[in-house]
């Protein structure tokens, strides 16, 4: 509830809803039903289905940490 609750509160704070939906791996929220989680976000949620979206959400991985990387 507080990882959905985090990434949820983030989402919401975007100057603009995203397009599509917010894409995740499975394990990003503890395997919870992606319909359970979907109610938290807006316009809406699913886990990853294709490569393209696996690719993205790599990409948004290395970004993370090269932000948390400059901080330090």
């Amino acid at each position: 509830d507080a990882t959905l609750r985090v990434a949820s509160d983030a989402v919401a704070a975007l100057p603009e809803a995203p397009d599509g939906p917010v894409v995740a791996e499975h394990g990003e929220f503890y395997e919870e039903p992606a319909d359970t989680v979907g109610l938290e976000f807006r316009p809406g949620f699913k886990y990853i289905e294709s490569i393209a979206e696996r690719e993205t959400v790599q990409a948004a991985h290395h970004a993370a940490y090269a932000a948390r990387e400059l901080v330090r």
